[in-house]
């Protein structure tokens, strides 16, 4: 009998296609993790610029509430917000402004929406 050592080649390819796969799904692993990552910064970014241009226009309404439509429009171009948001007086209640701002993502458009009531004396409405 002959001691013998070492591996065959069929042994040595098993390995090769075994590490191969594993390396293979941990690649993808990463790679799609680090998209997500960047899908999730890039949308909680666009969420904090969102909410800071809500802030002011809720401080810019509140403070004056005899504001005008041309205002709005003015404060639309100062905060640099596209041709398709919407910043307008409500027609049924000139009290409430009307916020509606559209971020483009693909084919799809994602709406935020609200609502911000002028003051009137020391009350909101």
């Amino acid at each position: 009998m002959r001691n013998e050592r070492g591996m065959t080649l069929i042994e040595v390819v098993a390995v090769l296609v075994i590490v191969s796969l594993i390396a293979v799904a941990l690649i993808s692993l990463q790679r799609d993790s680090t998209k997500q990552l960047k899908d999730q910064q890039s949308a909680n970014l666009q969420l904090q610029q969102n909410a800071a241009i809500l802030k002011r226009l809720t401080k810019e309404v509140r403070k004056d509430p005899e504001i005008k439509q041309e205002k709005l429009e003015e404060l639309k171009d100062e905060l640099g917000l596209s041709h398709q948001d919407t910043l307008k007086i409500n027609a049924k209640n000139p009290q409430r402004v009307d916020i509606i701002l559209r971020q483009p993502d693909g084919t799809t458009i994602e709406a935020i929406e609200a609502y911000v009531y002028k003051r009137i004396g020391d009350d909101w409405k």
